[in-house]
């Protein structure tokens, strides 16, 4: 058995679940929209072998997942994420490298390579990036800049072009290929993440956006409560994958 697992939402296991929706949930960019000028996204990655172990043996992974994520714990979701990827490629056997930095004449770091995949002519560079945006308020013309970050000045619409734009071209810079033991023949970026929306734009299409990319709701705190339904807070390190709850850690509206 090669498939991957259909029943991946239900793992009791949060690390499992935030490595199979890593790898299995629909991408954030659709690679086919004009506006992406034929940018290689979303590269193709298999992991047959991590299938049939999680199908045949689940319990011996999720250890080995779990003690693997325990070597080099981390508090940034991005990171985490690098972690779930290279513990599949480390899984499926697959020589990489991660996190090479190449630095200037003077010591100053000019960029990092996420992932160097090895092949047998070169490396092949995946650089991963996980999003959280929320819709501001949806305006058809406003393309990627109506989704906000942290701040009003980082919008998506900013962000992805600035990465494919300079980080993905970071192989074929004269000092990353000084640098280098291998030269870099293919760049990709797999772009995973949420955007979240105010329920009357839920179902609304931006063009760049892959049509089923994972989305969530924006609700007031008074919204929330007029629901009248159970909440539970999760930690950052806990937004990948869709949530499975506690009961000892729910809560009503009033006490989050």
């Amino acid at each position: 058995m090669d498939s991957a697992p259909s029943g991946w939402h239900s793992y009791a296991s949060y690390p499992l679940r935030a490595l199979c929706w890593l790898l299995l949930s629909p991408p954030l960019l659709d690679e086919h929209a004009p506006c992406w000028h034929g940018a290689a996204l979303n590269p193709v990655l298999q992991f047959p072998r991590l299938w049939q172990r999680l199908q045949s043996e689940p319990v011996a992974v999720q250890t080995e997942l779990e003690t693997f994520l325990a070597q080099k714990p981390v508090r940034r979701l991005g990171l985490y994420a690098e972690q779930l990827l290279a513990f599949a490629l480390q899984t499926e056997g697959l020589a990489f490298r991660r996190g090479v930095q190449i630095h200037n004449e003077k010591g100053i770091t000019a960029g990092e390579f996420d992932f160097l995949l090895t092949t047998n002519d070169g490396y092949r560079h995946v650089e991963l990036a996980t999003k959280f945006y929320l819709c501001r308020q949806h305006q058809p013309d406003a393309g990627l800049m109506q989704f906000l970050g942290p701040n009003l000045a980082d919008a998506l619409g900013l962000k992805i072009p600035k990465m494919l734009r300079q980080q993905m071209q970071l192989g074929q810079t004269a000092l990353a290929q000084s640098v280098l033991d291998q030269p870099v023949l293919s760049a990709s970026a797999m772009i995973k993440g949420w955007l979240f929306y105010r329920s009357h734009n839920a179902d609304v299409h931006t063009p760049g956006l892959h049509p089923r990319h994972a989305r969530g709701l924006i609700l007031t705190t008074d919204e929330l409560a007029a629901l009248q339904e159970p909440a539970c807070l999760l930690p950052k390190m806990a937004w990948l994958a869709p949530a499975i709850c506690p009961e000892s850690e729910v809560r009503t509206v009033a006490e989050c």
